[in-house]
Formats: C-alpha cells, sequence, structure tokens
C-alpha cells in the first residue's frame, strides 16, 4: 500500500488560456505532483519538460478535466510545465511532494 500524498512546500499555479504557457515546478527534490483543475473551468493540456520556452503544450498532450486532481510521476529532468486549452480559461494547481 502507497503513503497518502503529503504536500511539500509550495505550489505552482497557471491561469491557463489558448496561449501556451509555462511556470516552474516547485522545486523539492520529490517527483511526485499532483495536478489539480479549478471546476467550471475549460479542458486544459500539460506538458512537463526541462525549460521555460521551445516546449509548448499543444491540444494534442496529456488532457486535464475541469474539477479534476491527477497525479504524477515526473522525470529528473522536468523542472517546468507548460499548459494550454483548446477554448475559454482554465486555472491549474501543481503541488510536488510525496507519496499517492
Amino acid at each position: 500500500m502507497y503513503p497518502p500524498f503529503t504536500p511539500i512546500r509550495t505550489t505552482a499555479t497557471i491561469a491557463v488560456t489558448v496561449a501556451a504557457t509555462s511556470v516552474a515546478l516547485p522545486s523539492t527534490g520529490q517527483r511526485t505532483l499532483v495536478v489539480t483543475s479549478v471546476a467550471g473551468g475549460a479542458v486544459a493540456f500539460i506538458r512537463f519538460g526541462s525549460a521555460a520556452t521551445g516546449q509548448d503544450a499543444t491540444t494534442a498532450d496529456m488532457p486535464i478535466l475541469p474539477g479534476s486532481v491527477q497525479v504524477f510521476s515526473i522525470g529528473d529532468l522536468d523542472t517546468f510545465v507548460s499548459a494550454i486549452t483548446g477554448a475559454a480559461t482554465a486555472t491549474l494547481y501543481f503541488t510536488s511532494g510525496q507519496g499517492q
């Protein structure tokens, strides 16, 4: 059985629009990331990467549904996340920690 998720440090936020936006992920040394989407927004799409530019998300990337919470294991080089919507806006929160 996996231990419950324990958040560590701060949470990064992206106000997502139809133009790809990137933010640095919280630097904690932990590779578990919880992504929370505010209910009522649009479907957002995310892509993890190692740079703030040149790795922009597209609508072909991982969808994050409105009102959902998703847990990801990310790679050691994944220090940024990019997000985009196909229409309208969304708000995403990225919290790093340990556990599931």
